[in-house]
């Protein structure tokens, strides 16, 4: 398998166009995560971005898009499992990093961010989902919890409305 990047601006024989360097690639990936129904990766930079792949292809890993997700480096990533309730996919993406902050996207709406949590004072070092299913006079309420857990050694537990 190899990893496809968006193609660079080039002449027809695909050197550069003149005036323009050759590209400096640096994939400074500190975390992946793996997307519950196995069609995307997310992959954390150095830098605080998001690379989303997809995984779908034989050969080739395409990325879907990146997210300006952060100011420092992020350090982890968690999918929640499906939160759909009509039978489509609908996965959220927790982003800890560096700058002590926690990111919440959403996989159905192009990864839009949707959440943002200040729960720690120094680094967010994990993140992880939990579904729950909580009985409120004979209905059943499907919830998430996110865990983090940071360099300042606190566990924080929150819950997130999936509505």
């Amino acid at each position: 398998m190899h990893f496809k990047e968006p193609p660079v601006d080039t002449k027809e024989d695909g050197s550069p166009l003149e005036n323009q360097e050759e590209p400096i690639v640096v994939e400074a990936i500190r975390c992946i995560k793996v997307s519950p129904n196995g069609k995307t990766l997310a992959a954390g930079d150095q830098e605080g971005n998001i690379r989303i792949y997809d995984l779908t292809a034989s050969e080739d890993i395409n990325r879907i898009t990146t997210i300006e997700a952060h100011d420092k480096e992020i350090i982890c990533l968690a999918y929640s499992t499906n939160l759909a309730t009509d039978g489509s996919e609908r996965y959220w993406l927790a982003s800890g990093s560096r700058d002590k902050l926690i990111t919440i996207f959403d996989s159905s709406h192009q990864y839009e961010a949707i959440g943002l949590l200040a729960s720690h004072l120094q680094t967010v070092t994990s993140v992880a989902f939990r579904e729950v299913h909580i009985k409120c006079e004979e209905k059943v309420r499907k919830t998430v919890q996110l865990f983090t857990s940071g360099a300042d050694r606190q566990l924080t537990a929150n819950e997130v409305d999936n509505e």
